[in-house]
């Protein structure tokens, strides 16, 4: 996960290419998978009791970087 001025988050992908380079410049090995568009993330992650308070944030990498709160 990511953390920006003391908010958690969950990065979110356009495509697998994206999300494999994000993974190997984290230098990560292991990575989860869930399709799906924004609200069903977001979803999934509150049904998660450790993630009731994480955002996500699509493509971290990009030159614009688009962000949601837990709270979104």
């Amino acid at each position: 996960m990511l953390e920006r001025e003391g908010v958690w988050y969950v990065p979110v992908f356009r495509s697998v290419e994206s999300m494999k380079e994000f993974y190997e410049r984290m230098n990560r090995a292991a990575y989860m998978i869930l399709e799906g568009d924004v609200k069903t993330v977001m979803d999934t992650n509150r049904s998660i009791e450790l993630m009731k308070r994480v955002g996500v944030v699509i493509e971290p990498f990009s030159d614009h970087p688009v962000e949601f709160m837990p709270d979104s």
